[in-house]
């Protein structure tokens, strides 16, 4: 990680890359937290959250109940808690939880019919457009009718907020995003590129608003970084 400035200027590298202590080598989500100085990040495979400053230098770290293959998190610095989902492989106990900076946990969900195969081929995602803690799990092996939800940390339960269904027995690989007043979604056919990977084809999206619930397909160009193929993932 290399933090900059809003004019582009460098400021400083955010850990180092390698096996140690305040290293890491793939992350899968972060988070960065102006206001209380700190940038936080979860590695790929991991049992800790690193904890650095914007000036670079490194803090003890989140320590995690169990080692999170792919997740997503939310840190509220002021009342040091965390919200983590994880990836629900078989054997896991929550999908959902909240712990201190300890490690203890507050509370959590169980995985229950959330549990996804042992393949890292599948996603855990989450938008961060609303206030709302939104998750979806992106399962490609196998696929399945799936949805977004909000967290509700006060009644401690996923609640589902939108999915689509589908023609036939065949399901999409498919995901769900949240904006402030639309639900934004994808849908890609899988293409197995070796015998343990899969990945989704070129996506087609389509925009449905939140309160007349109608929708459009949409073709999203992002040429913000001059590639030369502009089409991109929308965030």
């Amino acid at each position: 990680f290399r933090l900059f400035d809003r004019k582009g200027n460098f400021i400083t590298n955010i850990g180092t890359y390698g096996q140690g202590p305040n290293e890491y080598q793939n992350t899968y989500d972060e988070q960065l937290d102006e206001k209380h100085n700190r940038i936080y990040i979860l590695p790929w495979m991991a049992k800790r959250i690193l904890v650095f400053d914007l000036q670079g230098n490194a803090y003890d770290p989140i320590p995690l109940p169990w080692n999170v293959p792919k997740g997503q998190f939310r840190v509220n610095t002021a009342d040091s808690l965390v919200t983590v989902t994880s990836l629900p492989f078989e054997g896991m106990p929550s999908v959902v939880w909240v712990q201190d900076f300890k490690g203890k946990i507050k509370q959590s969900v169980p995985v229950r019919h959330l549990k996804a195969p042992r393949d890292f081929s599948n996603e855990v995602m989450a938008s961060r457009n609303t206030d709302a803690y939104d998750v979806m799990l992106l399962l490609m092996v196998p696929t399945r009718k799936d949805t977004l939800y909000h967290y509700n940390q006060k009644e401690n339960r996923l609640i589902p907020r939108f999915t689509t269904t589908y023609p036939g027995d065949k399901v999409p690989i498919h995901n769900y995003m949240e904006l402030p007043n639309h639900y934004l979604g994808g849908i890609q056919s899988p293409v197995k590129v070796s015998e343990y990977v899969t990945v989704g084809s070129k996506p087609t999206w389509y925009i449905v608003d939140k309160k007349t619930m109608k929708g459009n397909y949409l073709h999203l160009i992002n040429d913000f970084l001059g590639s030369t193929s502009p089409e991109s993932w929308p965030t």
